[in-house]
């Protein structure tokens, strides 16, 4: 538990979207022990003996909940995010079922008519979208296709996340930096979209990226050309701080390589030796 606290507060976490607890009961104590920042609000589902289990955490000075709603398979928190923005974000678990998940589909496009905000859904699916995300799949089934059906029915959009797999979903911020972590699906435009470059990109960067791009059209429309838009200032950015990448490497490659050659024909330096390693 002390690793998780120490994690969360190094990062400066504002909130995290856990599943698999396997926690038959969640109170305030435990929350507390890992969450480790005194400004604190939480909602949970207990876990049905040791399978499931899902827990939300945030700060209150960052989301200001409105309304929710839960069952064993998903939390939904509406509210306010940084005092301006108002949004849904849902924590979800789906089984290996291709029953259930059908269950959870449908009560979740129900739901999206009751919370009318732009979502985000943070967790694990358990279905892919496309054929290419599951090895050795060669056709779209069933389940396939009710997952797209889904995602064009929330008019949702999915965002590749960088990183290692984890069992949720983190929202954090730096000196001036948002960050999403984990699975996500998000809508219209999420204002804290999204920086996955550990706090070094400034959130003022994205957000004036994203609202200086002027794009017409209905809002999935808006939103992939809004991210096409930015994925195109990032590349700048990223030319402008670390350069051009390609280059210096062609250019250490080549080092490496004459300093194989000398080192055929005689024995290198201590100094070449370790430029050579």
């Amino acid at each position: 538990m002390r690793k998780i606290e120490q994690v969360f507060c190094e990062r400066k976490v504002d909130m995290v979207l856990l599943r698999e607890t396997k926690r038959s009961t969640i109170d305030e104590k435990f929350v507390r022990s890992i969450w480790g920042i005194e400004q604190m609000d939480f909602m949970a589902v207990d876990s049905a003996e040791v399978a499931g289990g899902l827990l939300c955490i945030w700060n209150p000075e960052v989301f200001q909940l409105v309304d929710c709603c839960s069952n064993m398979n998903f939390i939904i928190l509406s509210g306010t995010l940084y005092n301006s923005f108002d949004c849904v974000i849902l924590n979800i678990y789906v089984p290996n079922d291709l029953g259930v998940r059908k269950v959870v589909w449908d009560s979740l496009v129900r739901l999206k008519l009751v919370y009318n905000k732009p979502w985000c859904l943070g967790g694990d699916f358990n279905e892919i979208k496309n054929i290419s995300e599951r090895k050795g799949c060669s056709r779209q089934d069933k389940g396939m296709k009710e997952f797209n059906e889904l995602i064009d029915k929330l008019e949702v959009a999915d965002l590749p996340m960088m990183g290692r797999n984890l069992p949720g979903a983190i929202l954090k911020r730096g000196r001036n930096g948002v960050e999403l972590t984990g699975s996500c699906l998000i809508q219209n435009g999420y204002k804290c979209l999204i920086s996955s470059f550990g706090g070094c990109l400034g959130r003022s960067f994205v957000e004036n990226t994203w609202l200086e791009a002027n794009v017409v059209g209905w809002v999935g429309f808006k939103c992939l050309q809004k991210l096409k838009i930015l994925k195109l200032a990032l590349k700048q950015w990223d030319k402008e701080v670390f350069g051009d990448v390609k280059h210096k490497l062609n250019q250490v490659e080549e080092e490496i390589h004459a300093l194989d050659i000398s080192a055929e024909e005689r024995p290198l330096s201590e100094a070449k030796q370790a430029r050579r390693r």
